[in-house]
């Protein structure tokens, strides 16, 4: 009855969290809002300059891109221009390419006008006449008469444009052989010539805008050329990179310098010959290094079709824009247009810096003045504590601060005191309390109906109520002499067997420490009578206790459980023989119904006409769909209710034979729910219903053999009623059809007494889409007391 000996319960201990100052509680969130505070304003400042900046530069780098593209639209596009103005005023004969004076005096007036560096024109015979940069850059006519191709003469001119002194002789001049030349030649047509050296001045390189000359039979006359110098495009680079900020350079596809704005010569001299330089190659760090950055990104340079806006990390972070510059004349070059991340962002930096001192400034002002004001509040706080941990003790209570700034602090002092007054009142009270719940307890465990023993720590009983000695028919004072495992104890399980002390609920409670409940067992007597009881058991969380121990009598309830099981056993016998009765009867009258309905095929397989033979196909089919409804009943464990799809599946199975087995022209469909189920008393009408419409689509909507065609039978429930619905694509109904109005027919007429059986509502309808017709029959009727589950 009782437990073993076992050890004290440890007493509850308060869970361990880690203790902070009150003054680190309040310091710590003070410094960490202001710090960062002013560390995410200070982020956020930063990232809003950097954004700007970098807009900045983007626009700054779009404005000088378009900058060269205008100037280079319109000072390379004059040149075009003017040379075709030559050419029409040849053909025109206001310029007369046998008087080269006058020609001389005219590309003279054009040089100055328009800042070219050479127009020339070129006879096919080698003669030539031209104007231009000569010597030291100082402007001259240079000529090669038709008379004497083999000698070129340079002369000095005046503001005019006359000529004043012979001032040089050169020896075969072949200029016909020049870029400027051959290639307006092989066009065939106003082209920019490749990048050629000038024989006599290797230092000046230049592209000419080259026009060929034709007589009206089209034969070449010459070609007229106009000179644009790769240092008057790098000088213009040059004016828009003053300061020097980055580089601006432009290339043609091979890779190959046009222009630039460092000092560095797009063809220097070596030898006494220009060579070609490749930006690869160049001096200048950013050329190069951006150059090879593009080939990188883009395999080859003539892979770039449209502008790009890059950012590379080239030792430093860089802003690029390249803009493909192509004309009607056929340059294809690249503008590229550098800018050093850093020659903006310095000012940034230098901010960031500040920023950052402004945030170590203010985070320690904010510590020193977390602090002082922490200690200002916490110091009155201690002395509060102090005095608790005084009355707490029992030590004479010092008196408190009464004045302090802090009005907070102050009203806590003030109900400090009073509460330290009120606790002496109140301990008096609690001892009074106290005492009346003594006597309440008492009392309330002296007339308890239930029967309560208590045990002390090592499970020995100290105290029982007299419930407890009329249900153990042991007094207290006998229990308190026995042991739990005393011979004198006689306990048994509910089914009769001895019952061992560990499966005591006061011995299980003590061990397990938690609630034991309701473990029944019986008490036998000295006369040998069973005193049955239900025994709960509870620790009880004081110093040298054990258990509560509740009995409760149920021997009543026993008694009344054996004779309700002796009943239980004698229905389940009944209900056996019952269940096996009516199994036999459906059993029986499903065979009936099929002796029926192999009669009924038989005398149609002798009868020669066939309106009759199809009456007995039909009534035999109705016979079918009975049958099955017994058989579903029959092999089903529930005999009050049928399964809608099973019953469904093996009639339309059996109608598909009846039918000559079309399952391959026509495809059914079951969709029902596994657990519908209708009554009995539903079930036969609902299955001549289902026959009828089944068998109304085969005989009526494919009465053609061949057709092909869907048959789906559908149960849904709404609104609490079954929805049956019989569907098929076959031949529609004819246009007057009226389910009222059709008394003829013996299945319709079935039908309609059927579904008022059923207090429901048949109707037809026939839909129409895009791709079929179907005509669908619907049932409507409330299953009756059969819970279902769609």
């Amino acid at each position: 009855m009782v437990s073993p000996s076992s050890p004290a319960k440890p007493s509850p201990q308060a869970l361990s969290l880690p203790r902070l100052s009150l003054r680190w509680v309040l310091v710590i969130p003070f410094v960490v809002l202001i710090s960062s505070s002013v560390g995410i304003v200070g982020y956020l400042s930063f990232k809003s300059g950097e954004e700007a900046v970098t807009q900045l530069a983007n626009e700054l780098i779009d404005q000088m891109g378009d900058r060269i593209t205008q100037h280079l639209d319109s000072y390379l596009g004059q040149a075009q221009a003017i040379n075709l103005t030559n050419r029409a005023a040849v053909a025109a004969g206001t310029l007369d390419l046998n008087d080269f004076n006058a020609m001389g005096n005219y590309f003279y007036r054009q040089v100055r006008l328009f800042n070219f560096a050479y127009i020339t024109f070129g006879g096919t015979d080698g003669s030539f006449i031209g104007s231009g940069n000569g010597p030291n850059n100082a402007l001259e006519i240079a000529e090669i008469p038709r008379a004497n191709p083999s000698e070129l003469f340079s002369y000095t001119v005046d503001d005019q444009g006359n000529r004043v002194r012979l001032q040089e002789v050169l020896k075969n001049p072949q200029t016909n052989q020049d870029a400027w030349y051959v290639d307006g030649v092989k066009a065939g047509k106003p082209i920019w010539s490749s990048v050629y050296a000038w024989g006599d001045l290797p230092n000046h390189i230049s592209i000419s805008a080259s026009t060929p000359v034709y007589n009206p039979q089209r034969q070449l006359l010459g070609v007229l050329g106009i000179d644009v110098e790769l240092f008057q495009l790098s000088q213009f680079l040059k004016s828009l990179n003053a300061q020097h900020i980055g580089a601006i350079f432009i290339l043609e596809r091979s890779g190959l310098l046009i222009a630039s704005s460092s000092q560095e010569s797009p063809a220097p001299i070596l030898d006494g010959k220009a060579q070609r330089l490749s930006a690869l190659n160049s001096q200048e760090p950013l050329i190069r290094e951006v150059t090879q950055d593009l080939i990188s990104r883009f395999g080859r340079l003539e892979a770039i079709t449209q502008a790009q806006l890059l950012r590379p990390n080239l030792n430093q972070r860089l802003f690029v824009k390249v803009i493909p510059y192509r004309d009607d004349y056929g340059l294809n070059w690249l503008i590229v247009s550098v800018v050093p991340e850093a020659e903006f962002m310095s000012q940034i930096q230098a901010n960031t810096r500040t920023t950052v001192l402004l945030c170590a400034f203010t985070l320690g002002v904010a510590l020193l003045l977390g602090l002082l004001t922490a200690n200002w509040i916490t110091a009155p706080i201690a002395q509060l504590s102090q005095a608790s941990y005084a009355m707490a003790a029992g030590a004479e209570q010092q008196p408190l601060p009464t004045q302090t700034a802090i009005a907070e602090l102050q009203t806590l002092a003030e109900a400090f005191e009073l509460m330290s007054a009120q606790v002496y009142q109140s301990l008096d009270r609690v001892k009074i309390a106290l005492q009346e719940s003594k006597e309440k307890y008492q009392t309330l465990f002296q007339t308890l109906p239930i029967g309560i023993s208590i045990t002390d720590a090592n499970g020995q009983l100290i105290e029982g109520n007299p419930a407890s000695e009329q249900i153990l028919g042991v007094s207290a004072q006998a229990q308190t002499e026995r042991t739990y495992d005393a011979p004198d104890w006689r306990i048994i399980r509910p089914d009769g067997s001895p019952m061992p002390a560990a499966e005591f609920a006061s011995v299980r409670a003590l061990q397990e420490n938690r609630h034991i409940e309701n473990v029944e067992m019986g008490v036998v007597q000295s006369d040998g009578r069973i005193h049955w009881i239900s025994t709960s058991a509870a620790p009880i969380p004081l110093e040298h206790y054990g258990v509560a121990i509740a009995y409760i009598d149920i021997t009543e309830s026993k008694q009344n459980e054996f004779e309700l099981k002796q009943i239980e056993s004698e229905l389940r016998t009944a209900l056996s023989e019952k269940v096996t009765l009516l199994q036999e009867v459906h059993h029986r009258v499903k065979n009936n119904l099929q002796v029926i309905c192999s009669l009924l095929r038989l005398q149609k397989n002798r009868i020669s006409v066939p309106q009759l033979a199809a009456v007995l196909e039909d009534s035999n089919n109705r016979i079918l769909s009975m049958a099955l409804v017994h058989q579903n009943l029959y092999e089903s464990k529930k005999f009050a209710q049928v399964q809608l799809n099973d019953y469904v599946q093996s009639l339309m199975q059996a109608l598909l034979q009846s039918y000559g087995g079309r399952s391959g022209q026509i495809k059914t469909q079951i969709q029902i729910s596994p657990t519908a189920v209708v009554p009995l008393d539903q079930a036969v009408p609902c299955g001549l219903i289902l026959n009828e419409l089944i068998t109304n689509a085969f005989k009526h909507g494919f009465a053609d053999p061949d057709r092909q065609g869907s048959l789906t039978v559908r149960l849904t429930l709404e609104a609490g009623d079954y929805l049956l619905s019989v569907a098929n694509n076959g031949e529609p109904l004819p246009a007057e059809f009226s389910l009222e109005q059709t008394r003829r027919s013996l299945g319709l007429q079935l039908m309609l007494v059927l579904t008022e059986q059923l207090q429901g509502c048949l109707r037809v309808e026939q839909t129409r889409d895009a791709a079929e017709e179907l005509t669908i029959f619907s049932l409507r009727f409330h299953p009756s007391a059969v819970k279902t589950d769609l």
